[in-house]
């Protein structure tokens, strides 16, 4: 999961945590890794006011509002995860049911 920018604009804080960022997309985003763009998901400046009221507490850290909304966001790119690589069968390691995969 990326970083976020948060309301402090310092040039040398912002790109410390673009390289960072960057860093966490090019080596999680390789092989079987999946990696949560929060940082595109969750702008803090682009995001409009009433918006940002909502999802945002104190500049740095959510809302109960925004930590929903970033759980939401997360298990749907979940889904989409499990369904590209959901097997051609369905899977039951107990025999009682497919564990959630149908």
């Amino acid at each position: 999961m990326t970083i976020p920018e948060c309301h402090v604009r310092a040039e040398v804080l912002d790109e410390r945590r673009g390289e960072l960022n960057d860093m966490l997309v090019y080596s999680l985003g390789r092989k079987d890794n999946v990696i949560f763009d929060l940082r595109g998901a969750m702008p803090y400046h682009n995001m409009d006011l009433e918006k940002r009221e909502r999802l945002w507490d104190d500049g740095l850290h959510f809302t109960e509002e925004g930590y929903k909304e970033i759980g939401i966001m997360v298990g749907e790119k979940m889904i989409q995860v499990i369904e590209e690589v959901k097997p051609e069968k369905e899977i039951s390691l107990s025999g009682r049911g497919t564990m959630g995969i149908e």
